[in-house]
C-alpha cells in the first residue's frame, strides 16, 4: 500500500505482510481491531515522506503530478477490479433494499471518498452481522491513504521550497511541521473518539495524526542509533505487542484515539530495530520467504479479503464465519489476491508507455476509476429517479393507489400492486428515516451532548404551539406523522435524538445515554412546550417481552410536573431481520407475523397513572386484523427490521390526529411563551 520505497527492506515486507494478515484473522474469526490497518497507514507515510525527502535532500526537482500519477497508477487499477467485481455480485447475492448502498460506495471507494461515505451513513463498523456490512467498507481506510498521497507531496515539496528560501534542510522543515500535524490530529482524534466514535473512525482529520506519525519517523530515523543489545528486544516486544494488540486490549469502541499508538509505536519499535548481524532479530523472522512474498501481494490481499467474507455471509445468511467457512474465506482471498497482483497489479506497474507522457498515465487511472465510478453513479441516478416516487408520499401527500394507512378506513378501496411496485421503491429505503429541515438555534439552541441530534421545524408564521420529539430513533421514525400535522396547523417541532438512547431517566442509564438523556431531561423541563412526544414501550424482535422503557415513568413524572403534557407512544412491532428483503424473496404472507408474538397483550404503558399523561396505541394500524405484514395499501410498511418507513407513519397522521384529540392531548398553543420562560398552566 505504498509507493516510494527507498532501498528495499524485506523485514518491512514481512511487516507489512503481519499487519494485512492480521487485519483479515480479526475481520474473518474475531470480530475485533487489529491494529492492523493502522499500521498501514503508518507504513504509508513512512516510505512516502522518506522518499520525497531524500529527494529534496539531494537537490532533485520533485514533481507533484508526476508523483500523483506514479502512485495512483499502481493503486486504481487493482481497486477498480475489485469494486467492479464486488458489485456485480452483490447486485446479483443481494436483495434489492441494499442495491443503492452498494453503488455509492462504489463511487466512494473509486474517488477516495468512501470514509466520508461512511462517516456520514454513522455505519456500525463493529456490527455482530458481518453480512449486513458494506462489502466495500474496508474502502475507507484506502480513502484515508488516498486523501495523504495527495496532500503529502504537496507539503512535503512545500516545507522544501520554505526550506531553501530559509537556509534550513528541508528534513528539518518537514519533521517540524509534522510534529505539528500530529500533536493537533491526535488531540482532535482523541476528543472526536470520545463523543463521536462512529464518526471518527472514518474522519480523515482523526486519522492525520497515525499518517503524520509515519512521516515523522521517517525523517528521524537516519539519526537514530540503537544499541544491538537493545535492538534486538524492541523489535521482538515491538512484533509480539503488534500481535497481541487487539487480543489484549478491547479497543472495539475507542479507535482511534490514543489506544491507535499501540499498533503504530509497536510498527516504530521493529523500523527503529532495523536488520540486526544476528540471528535472533525479529528482522530474520520478518525475512522469510513466506512473509515477503505476502507482503507483496498485501495491497490486493487487503482489497479482496473483505468483499470475500461479506459476499459469502449474505450468500450463507451466517451472522460470522465459523472455523471452518473461515479457513475457506481466507484460503480463497489469499489465492485472489495473488492473482490480482499478478494479472493487474503489477502489469500495470510494469507498463513503460504510460511514463512517457503525462496524460497517458492519467488516461490508465481515470479510464479504470472512471468507468466503474461512472457506471455506479449512473446506477444510484436511476435508482434515485425510481425513489421519487415516493416523495410526495412520505411528505405527507396523498398519491392516488397509494392509501397506506388510510386503506384501513371505512370506505376505501385499493387494488393490490405487485411487490415491485410499491412504494417507497424497495432500493430508497435508506431515504425512509424521518428529519427535521434545520439545526436548533436561538432560544432553542441545545448545548453537547444534544448538540448534533437537536433539529428544528420553525413555521412560516409566529407558531401556534410547540411540539417536542424527544427519543431514539423509534421517536424519530414518528417526526413523519407529526410534521404533515405541524405544517398545516402552524405547529414548531423541535426532536432532540439519539440513536440507540430511548428516553429515559439518567440514572437507569450508563455512559454517553445516561449523559445525554440527563440534559435532554433538562432541556425538555427548562423550555416551554405544549406536548412532549415519545416513545413509551420497547419491543422485542422475537418475543413477545414488550416492556416499559426503562425509567420512563420518572422522566415522566418529572416533565408533567413542569405542566407538559406528555404524549407517549406505543413501540411498533419488531422482527429480527429485514422486512422487505424476506417479502422480495418469499412473498408476504411467509413475512407476516401475529402480532401476539410481537407486542405484549396490553400496553404497558396504559398502566401508567399519571395526571398530564397520555398513551396512544397505534398497532391496529401497523398490524390490522392482529397481523403484521409487510405493506398495507400500496406501501412498505417497515424499512428494515425494526423501523418503519417515512412513507407509511406519514400517512397514520389523520389517525393520530383524532386519537390526540379525543383524549384531550391536542396542542391547543395556549400560553406560549419564549423558550426558558417558566411554565405554568
Amino acid at each position: 500500500m505504498d509507493e516510494v520505497r527507498p532501498g528495499f527492506r524485506p523485514d518491512v515486507e514481512g511487516l507489512r505482510a503481519t499487519a494485512v494478515l492480521l487485519v483479515v484473522a480479526y475481520h474473518v474469526w474475531l470480530g475485533r481491531v487489529s491494529g492492523g490497518v493502522d499500521v498501514f497507514l503508518f507504513l504509508s507515510a513512512f516510505f512516502l515522506v522518506g522518499g520525497l525527502v531524500r529527494r529534496l535532500e539531494r537537490g532533485e526537482r520533485v514533481s507533484v503530478p508526476r508523483q500523483w500519477l506514479r502512485v495512483f497508477q499502481r493503486l486504481v487499477p487493482a481497486a477498480a477490479v475489485v469494486v467492479a467485481a464486488t458489485v456485480a455480485a452483490g447486485l446479483v447475492l443481494f436483495p434489492q433494499p441494499r442495491w443503492r448502498g452498494l453503488l455509492v460506495d462504489a463511487v466512494g471507494s473509486l474517488t477516495y471518498s468512501e470514509n466520508w461515505v461512511l462517516a456520514a451513513r454513522a455505519v456500525d463498523y463493529y456490527a455482530a452481522d458481518k453480512g449486513q456490512a458494506s462489502p466495500l467498507q474496508h474502502m475507507w481506510s484506502l480513502s484515508v491513504q488516498g486523501q495523504a498521497f495527495v496532500l503529502v507531496p504537496l507539503l512535503v515539496v512545500g516545507a522544501g521550497w520554505v526550506a531553501r528560501r530559509w537556509g534550513r534542510s528541508p528534513a528539518t522543515v518537514v519533521g517540524v511541521v509534522l510534529a505539528v500535524a500530529v500533536a493537533v490530529s491526535l488531540a482532535w482524534s482523541v476528543h472526536t473518539t470520545a463523543t463521536r466514535q462512529a464518526f471518527a473512525y472514518f474522519d480523515s482529520a482523526s486519522r492525520v495524526w497515525e499518517l503524520a506519525l509515519g512521516g515523522l519517523l521517517a525523517v528521524l530515523l537516519p539519526q537514530l542509533r540503537v544499541p544491538r543489545a537493545v535492538a534486538e528486544p524492541l523489535g521482538w516486544a515491538g512484533l509480539l505487542a503488534l500481535v497481541a494488540c487487539g487480543m489484549v486490549l478491547d479497543v472495539t469502541r475507542s479507535f482511534p484515539g490514543w489506544v491507535a499508538l499501540w499498533p503504530l509505536l509497536c510498527a516504530a519499535a521493529v523500523l527503529v530495530a532495523g536488520t540486526t548481524p544476528t540471528r535472533w532479530g525479529v528482522d530474520r523472522l520478518l525475512s522469510t520467504r513466506p512473509l515477503v512474498a505476502a507482503g507483496g501481494f498485501s495491497y490486493a490481499l487487503y482489497l479482496v479479503h473483505w468483499p470475500v467474507l461479506v459476499l459469502w455471509l449474505a450468500t450463507s445468511g451466517r451472522p460470522r464465519a465459523g472455523v471452518l467457512d473461515g479457513a475457506v474465506v481466507v484460503a480463497a482471498s489469499l489465492v485472489l489476491a495473488q492473482v490480482l497482483t499478478r494479472l493487474v497489479e503489477r502489469p500495470v506497474r510494469r507498463l513503460d508507455w504510460p511514463a512517457t507522457a503525462p496524460w497517458r498515465s492519467a488516461g490508465v487511472v481515470l479510464g479504470s476509476a472512471g468507468l466503474v465510478a461512472g457506471l455506479a453513479g449512473g446506477g444510484v441516478l436511476r435508482l434515485d429517479h425510481d425513489a421519487a416516487r415516493g416523495d410526495r408520499l412520505s411528505a405527507g401527500h396523498e398519491v392516488a393507489g397509494y392509501p397506506g394507512a388510510r386503506a384501513l378506513a371505512g370506505g376505501v378501496s385499493v387494488r393490490a400492486l405487485p411487490v415491485d411496485r410499491r412504494l417507497p421503491a424497495s432500493t430508497a429505503l435508506r431515504r425512509e428515516f424521518a428529519s427535521l429541515p434545520a439545526r436548533c438555534s436561538g432560544d432553542w439552541a441545545a448545548r453537547a451532548p444534544l448538540t448534533e441530534g437537536c433539529t428544528v421545524l420553525e413555521p412560516a408564521r409566529a407558531a401556534t404551539a410547540t411540539v417536542l420529539v424527544v427519543g431514539d430513533s423509534h421517536a424519530e421514525q414518528w417526526l413523519a406523522t407529526v410534521t404533515p400535522i405541524a405544517e398545516r396547523e402552524g405547529w414548531r417541532v423541535i426532536a432532540l435524538l439519539e440513536g440507540g438512547c430511548s428516553f429515559g431517566a439518567a440514572s437507569s442509564r450508563t455512559g454517553a445515554c445516561a449523559r445525554w438523556n440527563a440534559a435532554a431531561l433538562d432541556y425538555v423541563t427548562s423550555h416551554r412546550a405544549d406536548l412532549l412526544v415519545t416513545v413509551a414501550t420497547a419491543a422485542h424482535p422475537r418475543t413477545p417481552g414488550e416492556r416499559l422503557v426503562a425509567g420512563y415513568e420518572e422522566v415522566v413524572r418529572a416533565v408533567t410536573a413542569h405542566g407538559t403534557p406528555v404524549v407517549g407512544l406505543r413501540d411498533n412491532p419488531r422482527f429480527a431481520s429485514g422486512v422487505v428483503a424476506c417479502a422480495l424473496e418469499r412473498g408476504d404472507e411467509a413475512c407476516t407475523a401475529p402480532v401476539s408474538e410481537k407486542l405484549a397483550p396490553r400496553d404497558p404503558a396504559a398502566a401508567l397513572d399519571v395526571e398530564g399523561f397520555t398513551d396512544v396505541d397505534l398497532t391496529d394500524l401497523v398490524c390490522p386484523a392482529g397481523r403484521c405484514p409487510p405493506a398495507v395499501g400500496n406501501v412498505w410498511v417497515y424499512l428494515d427490521d425494526n423501523h418503519l418507513t417515512t412513507s407509511y407513519v406519514a400517512t397514520l397522521a389523520p389517525a393520530l390526529e383524532q386519537r390526540l384529540r379525543a383524549a384531550g392531548a391536542w396542542p391547543d398553543g395556549g400560553g406560549v411563551v419564549e423558550a426558558g420562560a417558566t411554565l405554568s398552566r
